[in-house]
């Protein structure tokens, strides 16, 4: 568990994660689809883990390679057989949903003035696909930042100092960075921010509460005092 402190009454600026914190994942049926396409010619089955990943993952988080070229290089080094379209429905296949009440949460933040961005480690196919939907979460941020158009991703400082630079967040504990990722809270921390952990989806509820929020139980444990 992250052992963080979060001091709630400094916090004024908010930068989310994305997926894991405001967007629901399925990593087991995200792992199953995609190796449902391999022909099991490859040295190694695929694999995916939120603290770690193929490096080709990373590359088309930054913006590396483009989408025709990843489907190519991931179909090889999985030996996958797979058309276009069967390879875009296993892969989007991670994509549950926007958590059920993420957008009340932000809404409650906005009005209470607290300025708010989201960060996020993303692809063009994913982002492609959820876009509309979290269109109503991204209008309450002042900024939204997606890896693969920034040429870096999470926890590579650059990209923390970027979203810092352009949204005007201060570089010190009114600035809190949630993250389903430790290595990631991990870095917005050594650079000053404050930093949590989001472990469990359903920590969301005590988070909220204690930011000012009213959901969930009334007292915030004491993970996140």
């Amino acid at each position: 568990m992250f052992d963080a402190v979060v001091d709630f009454a400094a916090v004024r600026h908010l930068i989310w994660d994305l997926g894991g914190v405001l967007y629901q994942l399925d990593f087991p049926r995200f792992e199953q689809e995609m190796r449902a396409l391999e022909s099991g010619q490859g040295d190694r089955p695929f694999w995916y883990h939120t603290t770690s990943q193929p490096e080709l993952f990373s590359q088309y988080e930054r913006g590396e390679l483009p989408t025709a070229e990843f489907r190519q290089a991931l179909r090889q080094q999985f030996a996958m057989a797979a058309t276009d379209a069967e390879f875009d429905r296993a892969w989007n296949s991670i994509l549950v949903g926007v958590f059920p009440d993420r957008l009340d949460v932000l809404t409650q933040l906005h009005a209470q003035n607290h300025r708010m961005a989201v960060l996020s480690n993303i692809n063009e196919l994913h982002l492609s696909h959820l876009a509309t939907e979290c269109a109503p979460l991204f209008h309450l941020c002042d900024r939204c930042f997606f890896s693969f158009r920034m040429g870096c991703r999470k926890p590579e400082p650059e990209i923390f100092q970027k979203v810092l630079q352009e949204t005007g967040f201060p570089q010190d504990r009114a600035t809190l960075f949630v993250d389903d990722s430790p290595q990631n809270v991990e870095a917005a921390i050594a650079l000053g921010l404050q930093g949590l952990w989001l472990e469990r989806s359903d920590w969301f509820g005590e988070l909220a509460i204690g930011l000012g929020a009213e959901i969930g139980r009334k007292t915030v444990p004491s993970v996140l005092r």
